[in-house]
């Protein structure tokens, strides 16, 4: 019964966790918003995936969501819209420009929620007579007015707004300190690396994948754009882009991918953005491994690491419904069970390799040092592929590759040792058989070891008194005496033992 109802309920939360994503580009749904000035419309927040569209003065489109520009949050908020035609995007709110009542929220870096007497070069060094005070927390949540905007400071990239404040307060703040329309928005309703598992390809395999889908087959595969236009901006295509990718072309990554589409069919594949080198694609079998036909199907199917993310992340469905105090212990066991899980997958090629080598120690006719050879040489290239595997095929690793670094050397390495020492100790060297047995141990010589540690205690400048820690290790050395059995020869190993 018990065993039933954790079933239930780990279906319950995986389906909680995603019950309300947006299936299509038709699902989306936003706040109407006239656009005041012109403006460049981009597929992300990050200016580097480039310019894809224009929006014009006078232009109602639909906000759907929001988040900051790349550095943090000094360049002020961009908003996801959705257009007229169907064409979406980011655009920066510096286009929005409504004077409606505006809230004070819970933004910005440490040190930034400074309200100024004008805007200055740097909020987080410049601050002297032009700072008024910090608008500390008795303003969250509270409306304001938005009298003007700009751009000012650190090369004119920070994005200021000149509000009055509930308590009749004229000032200067960055634009991040606030929800500019007036309410809080999601901060994306796409497909993006921040919130989904990645898609993991070799570039050639993903254009022969793509190459003549339609749209809806985009995004019923790989989810809802960050961004699609029915025209490029200086171009006669669309396109559908998407950022949660990792293409490998050569031995870097993309995370960006343009999907150019004409005719309602993809014709072509860009990688675009800033690439990224990977260490990892210098590895031998890197390529072969990456393009595995099942791997994204690992990954993706079921999407079990979506609903741990949701799961053991603040935005998770558990952090709403359990006090802090609680969630914080619960998301450690969460993590534990998730490491122990991984611990056991960097097992599996070493198991693999000690259970084949125990099988041919039967055979009295292969030497122990064969199987010593064995299980070191297969242990080793198993383990390499193993490893690339984890990386590339399994989110928890990907994310945090450490624990993959970490975990598979030392565990091959203990597994390898038992298994070495148990056939030195069992198998007979002279005929092959497992036919050892003990006759005693020798003990050949003992080393001292003393490590004194000195502590002085001073209250103030006055020394007060010294305190000496001594301690002392053994290390003994002997001679386990072996014999076998069948045959009756007999060998001796030599072990230490520290106390």
């Amino acid at each position: 019964m018990k065993r039933n109802l954790i079933v239930v309920l780990s279906i319950a939360l995986l389906l909680i966790s995603g019950c309300n994503k947006i299936r299509s580009v038709e699902d989306i749904k936003g706040i109407p918003v006239k656009v005041t000035t012109q403006g460049y419309m981009f597929a992300d927040t990050y200016a580097q995936t480039g310019v894809i569209s224009t929006v014009n003065p006078g232009e109602i489109v639909k906000v759907v969501a929001e988040d900051v520009g790349p550095e943090g949050n000094l360049f002020g908020w961009y908003y996801q819209i959705k257009r007229s035609n169907g064409d979406f995007g980011w655009v920066h709110c510096s286009h929005f420009k409504t004077k409606i009542s505006t809230f004070i929220g819970k933004r910005g870096k440490m040190g930034s929620r400074m309200l100024f007497t004008e805007p200055v070069n740097n909020p987080y060094v410049d601050s002297g007579e032009k700072l008024m005070f910090d608008l500390n927390k008795s303003y969250d949540e509270q409306p304001v007015t938005i009298l003007q905007d700009k751009w000012f400071g650190i090369g004119s990239q920070l994005h200021w707004s000149e509000i009055k404040t509930k308590d009749g307060e004229t000032g200067w703040t960055l634009t991040t300190n606030l929800y500019p329309l007036g309410v809080e928005l999601k901060k994306s309703i796409s497909s993006d690396r921040y919130h989904d598992d990645i898609w993991l390809y070799n570039y050639e395999k993903l254009v022969k994948k793509v190459d003549g889908k339609n749209p809806k087959w985009l995004e019923k595969k790989y989810g809802i754009p960050m961004a699609k236009v029915e025209k490029l901006e200086g171009q006669d295509f669309g396109a559908y882009i998407y950022g949660n990718f990792d293409v490998y072309k050569k031995k870097s990554s993309w995370y960006f991918v343009r999907f150019d589409i004409k005719e309602n069919k993809v014709f072509n594949v860009e990688l675009i953005g800033n690439y990224k080198s990977r260490g990892s694609a210098w590895l031998p079998l890197s390529k072969f491994i990456r393009g595995l036909p099942f791997g994204n199907a690992a990954r993706h199917f079921p999407s079990i690491n979506a609903g741990i993310s949701s799961l053991i992340t603040e935005d998770g469905f558990l952090d709403r419904i359990l006090p802090g105090i609680i969630f914080i212990p619960f998301r450690i066991i969460i993590i534990i069970v998730i490491l122990g899980l991984s611990l056991i997958f960097t097992m599996l090629p070493i198991a693999g390799v000690t259970l084949f080598v125990s099988k041919r120690s039967l055979n009295p006719k292969v030497s122990t040092h064969s199987l010593v050879l064995i299980q070191l040489i297969f242990g080793i290239v198993l383990g390499h592929i193993w490893f690339l595997f984890l990386i590339y095929h399994n989110s928890f690793f990907y994310n945090e590759p450490f624990y993959a670094v970490l975990c598979l050397p030392i565990i091959g390495s203990l597994i390898i040792a038992y298994m070495v020492k148990t056939l030195e100790y069992n198998r007979c060297p002279e005929c092959n058989y497992w036919a050892g047995f003990g006759l005693g141990s020798i003990w050949i010589s003992s080393m001292k070891h003393t490590k004194t540690t000195i502590t002085d205690t001073y209250q103030g400048d006055t020394f007060k008194g010294r305190s000496v820690d001594k301690k002392t290790t053994i290390k003994d050395k002997f001679k386990d005496l072996r014999a076998c059995k069948n045959c009756g020869h007999e060998w001796s190993i030599i072990r230490e033992e520290t106390h």
